[in-house]
């Protein structure tokens, strides 16, 4: 039965306290859950959190199931399509003292089902979910609305729509929050990726049709050989040859159509995959690498998936091809043994196939050394044109491109000893495998056509099968470069903190002005596990307020001590707390969001996107107006907003290497502004103020000082 009725909906509905437990049912009824586990214990306080406490403890009961529980936000008019594909997910439900949480479970065509806390299934109108959502929206127009319209004289019977035009009309600008997707995270195991995306269940069934379109094929040969070989063909013959041609047609375009099914599945869940861990990868895995390595892993990461898919699917069916193959020599002149010299066959060409992949390797490292070099040769060109000699500037080129010649010579010259070997070597063994029969039993001529297909189809499958291979060779290459991506996903990364704590109890532990936001004592970090300690019993006390200036050499660990702090590198030994908690309890994306870092120059980037996007990295994305306004309030503090007058479209002002180009001064002041944007206790700038004028230096320091609650600067002597 659906409900209509918009007061009973809150008796569907799961209480603040009972949250957990409602992410572990819709979790076990739409399989996400597969091994058993329990909802953690609620905090005491967690019915008086405020919306940001609320939303930590769902994104801890959800990485402890080890899925995303995604906020969503939806246009108004889009608010009952968003909740027709939103299951499974938490639907937040206001009006009430505390907020409740409706378990969205899954879509039907008579409503949405929704699980109550008594763990039974219930059936609810979109429109009465909807209706909960935008109530906070609507309420202060409705009654504008309702005299308007009383007013202007329309009829009782057309109020209703003309209200509804009326609110989309004054909130289309507006959008509506308090939805929550839980999804399966892209760092669960892939394999149980693949099976939700029932990718097996499609392989299985392109496997059977490729099967049943190879024995139409055998089917139509046979009609054709028993004509032929017995001297007539009448009519009937000739039709069923033509109908089996026919039959196989549809089973030609479903093998088409489900290996598509399986390429868009297979290939976005890599996709995501790479993409996840490429934002898990830890600092130090991308602080050394440069522009075209990165380049060279982009590249290897795209050519890696077409090639896995395109390689999986020819090699697959080609071993298909070949066991029939060898199933009909079995049943020709040579029988049995002529079917082992194709297994032997096929041996040999996976050892010539081993020699490719060495050669492959050494050609694809060079390739990738010299692209590597060509990116970053490109980036510092005008430094090279102004120093370098003119007469060697193409002296290394001219040795890594005659090495990479040589390597392509071997590569080349063994696959064309492969593909030679694949094809025109097998049918010379295949037809010496039965001169001899041909010569003794010439009368045998039924058994003597079934081989000659045999070997000719075992030719084009062994074709078909060495491509395979050689795109799987591929895989494996670029494999070395996508591979960390990729394990990189699963990793037990430390962003999960091991108990929860509200943000509001955390705050308390630094209500006193005396109590340490951050607090460091006999810490020690080297790079190296036998490298020369960089930092030795190093003790640090930050309280509330507190305005420090840090000052020493070059190479004396400044760097790496605010790194530290920040949370972007761990310490090897000591006491390390941020407002009385360490990093491995309070989660170190927590610690990230509570300790911010401007770092150095060379270690700050300037993306190619909008001024506004760079500054607001930190904060929500899409930003809300509020943000905006804040931003260009920031920049102008700092000295920024005669930039912001002489760029064409403002904030909206694509900058970086392909956009508007920022000075030194002009790119420093950028990142102090995205650091204060982030609206956190504590900010460290590592030498933020050495590339600006004394004028600018001022304003600067000004602003930072009237937007920051504690700060620390790094700064030469």
């Amino acid at each position: 039965m659906i409900q209509q009725g918009n007061s009973d909906l809150y008796t569907f509905a799961w209480p603040v306290s009972r949250v957990g437990e409602a992410i572990e049912v819709l979790i076990r009824k739409t399989g996400l859950l597969s091994a058993p586990m329990e909802a953690p214990t609620p905090p005491e306080n967690l019915e008086q959190t405020d919306e940001e406490g609320l939303g930590h403890w769902i994104e801890f009961v959800a990485g402890r199931f080890d899925i995303e529980a995604e906020p969503v936000e939806s246009p108004y008019t889009e608010v009952e399509q968003m909740l027709r594909h939103a299951g499974p997910a938490l639907i937040r439900l206001s009006g009430r003292e505390t907020p409740c949480f409706l378990a969205l479970l899954r879509n039907r065509w008579r409503g949405i089902s929704i699980i109550t806390p008594e763990l039974s299934v219930r059936t609810v109108s979109p429109q009465v979910i909807r209706e909960a959502l935008t109530a906070e929206l609507e309420g202060p127009l409705t009654q504008w609305i309702d005299q308007l319209l009383i007013e202007a004289g329309i009829p009782e019977p057309r109020r209703s729509r003309v209200k509804t035009s009326v609110l989309k009309e004054q909130l289309s600008e507006s959008r509506v929050r308090g939805c929550r997707l839980l999804r399966l995270s892209p760092g669960a195991g892939f394999r149980t990726h693949i099976c939700r995306a029932r990718v097996p269940h499609h392989l299985f069934i392109l496997i059977g049709v490729h099967s049943i379109r190879q024995m139409l094929m055998f089917l139509g040969w046979w009609i054709i050989g028993k004509g032929v070989l017995q001297g007539y063909f009448d009519q009937a013959w000739l039709l069923a040859w033509a109908l089996i041609l026919f039959t196989a047609i549809p089973f030609h375009l479903l093998e088409t159509w489900i290996q598509s099914i399986i390429s868009l599945g297979a290939g976005t869940l890599f996709k995501q995959r790479l993409l996840y861990g490429t934002l898990r990868l830890e600092p130090e895995e991308v602080r050394h690498q440069g522009a075209g390595q990165f380049l060279g892993r982009v590249m290897e990461s795209e050519a890696l998936e077409s090639m896995a898919l395109e390689g999986g699917f020819t090699t697959v069916l080609s071993v298909i091809q070949l066991f029939m193959a060898a199933i009909i020599l079995s049943m020709g002149v040579g029988e049995w043994p002529h079917s082992l010299s194709l297994l032997a066959w096929m041996t040999v060409i996976f050892l010539i196939c081993w020699r490719y992949y060495q050669h492959n390797q050494n050609w694809t490292e060079a390739s990738r050394e010299m692209t590597n070099d060509l990116v970053e040769k490109m980036v510092g060109h005008r430094t090279r044109l102004a120093q370098e000699d003119d007469r060697r500037w193409h002296d290394e080129e001219d040795r890594a491109l005659n090495h990479y010649l040589k390597l392509s010579e071997r590569l080349d010259r063994v696959g064309m000893i492969l593909s030679a070997c694949a094809s025109r070597g097998w049918l010379i063994v295949g037809l010496a495998g039965i001169a001899y029969s041909f010569v003794s039993s010439p009368d045998s001529q039924a058994k003597l056509a079934v081989t000659l297909g045999g070997i000719i189809f075992a030719s084009q499958s062994l074709t078909s099968f060495v491509g395979g291979l050689l795109s799987l060779v591929g895989v494996r290459t670029a494999w070395d470069q996508a591979g960390p991506l990729f394990r990189a996903a699963a990793r037990p990364g430390n962003s999960k903190s091991l108990s929860f704590i509200l943000p509001s109890e955390l705050d308390k532990n630094t209500d006193d002005d005396n109590a340490p936001i951050l607090l460091s004592r006999d810490i020690a970090f080297r790079y190296h596990d036998y490298g020369r300690p960089v930092l030795r019993k190093c003790s640090l006390k930050i309280c509330k307020g507190d305005c420090l200036l840090l000052e020493g050499p070059s190479g004396g660990g400044k760097s790496t001590l605010a790194a530290l702090l920040a949370g972007l590198r761990v310490p090897e030994s000591g006491l390390h707390l941020l407002r009385g908690v360490d990093w491995q309890t309070i989660g170190i994306q927590e610690w990230r969001k509570r300790v911010v870092a401007a770092p150095q120059f060379h270690e700050n980037h300037v993306l190619t996107e909008t001024f506004s996007f760079n500054l607001l990295m930190g904060r929500r994305w899409p930003p809300t107006r509020e943000a905006l306004e804040e931003a260009q309030i920031i920049c102008r503090e700092l000295g920024l907003g005669d930039l912001l007058d002489r760029m064409p479209a403002g904030l909206q002002q694509t900058v970086g290497e392909s956009g508007w180009q920022l000075s030194h001064g002009e790119r420093s002041r950028l990142y102090i502004a995205r650091a204060l944007l982030q609206k956190t206790d504590f900010i460290v700038l590592d030498e933020s103020f050495a590339a600006l004028d004394p004028e600018n230096l001022h304003k600067a320091m000004g602003c930072v000082l009237r937007r920051t609650k504690t700060l620390l600067v790094i700064a030469h002597p």
